[in-house]
């Protein structure tokens, strides 16, 4: 297994993660939304820590930098990192809805496309939604965070570090 197909697999299952978030409805019959996005959760951790893993055990890459500057993501459980709690120890809920303002001054622009899943045919031109927005949250040392957003805000840095490794 190559680290590039980790990426891959880690895109797929945010891919997964975003279409249930925009959904606000779960994607199968066995489950309930919050549920759905704490699998996907667990899911989208568990492919950044097997990139990693790869590219420090098959690629011979240091790792140790990068893992280093996100420990709430690589840590051990006992230490406060999220994969090896919802992993191994116990696993992370989701909940769904509410509102958390976003914080003072903070603009959030989302250019993610829209997932294949439940892209509808779109009219020309730009729509603007503004307004609150309601989403799938974790509670995260404390502090509430969108899950989407955490998951895709690592993930682009994650790619980028796995891309500076490869030239």
């Amino acid at each position: 297994m190559s680290s590039d197909k980790k990426i891959e697999e880690a895109q797929f299952f945010l891919e997964l993660l975003d279409a249930l978030d925009q959904r606000k409805k779960p994607l199968t019959h066995s489950s309930d939304t919050a549920k759905e996005a704490s699998y996907l959760y667990a899911a989208v951790l568990n492919s950044f820590y097997s990139v990693i893993a790869i590219m420090r055990d098959e690629e011979n890459i240091d790792v140790k930098p990068f893992v280093s500057r996100h420990p709430v993501i690589y840590d051990r459980a006992k230490d406060g990192g999220e994969r090896a709690k919802t992993i191994h120890v116990k696993h992370s809920d989701t909940a769904y809805s509410g509102y958390i303002p976003p914080k003072a001054n903070e603009v959030n622009f989302d250019f993610r496309p829209t997932p294949l899943l439940i892209e509808e045919k779109k009219s020309e031109g730009l729509n603007i939604v503004l307004g609150p927005n309601h989403y799938m949250y974790i509670d995260l040392q404390g502090e509430l965070i969108d899950v989407t957003k955490f998951c895709y805000d690592h993930f682009y840095e994650l790619k980028n570090f796995h891309a500076s490794t490869k030239t």
